[in-house]
């Protein structure tokens, strides 16, 4: 009788996510928003892999990530973005 409970609950807590319009960050796969300035970016390990992040207009409009990388090495990132938005991708050495 629990398993039924727990499902009923967990389904209901889906349907009030799905229709409350909420987006729950989960950038890079870090379970939370990226940080909004450089104290509070989201440290990445320095490997081949893609990642993904969420910004919104409204209130989440910047995320920062961290990558430390060995001397003498390089760095590819892209960004994707709708049609007709305006985001910039900016990178930043160790002094900022």
């Amino acid at each position: 009788m629990a398993s039924a409970s727990t499902a009923r609950t967990l389904a209901a807590l889906l349907v009030v996510s799905c229709l409350s319009g909420l987006v729950l960050a989960n950038d890079a796969g870090s379970g939370g928003d990226a940080g909004d300035s450089i104290s509070t970016a989201v440290w990445l390990p320095a490997s081949n892999a893609t990642y993904y992040g969420n910004l919104t207009a409204s209130s989440d409009n910047n995320d920062y990530y961290g990558v430390n990388m060995s001397t003498d090495t390089g760095i590819a990132v892209g960004l994707t973005s709708p049609s007709g938005a305006d985001f910039d991708l900016l990178l930043y050495d160790s002094n900022g």
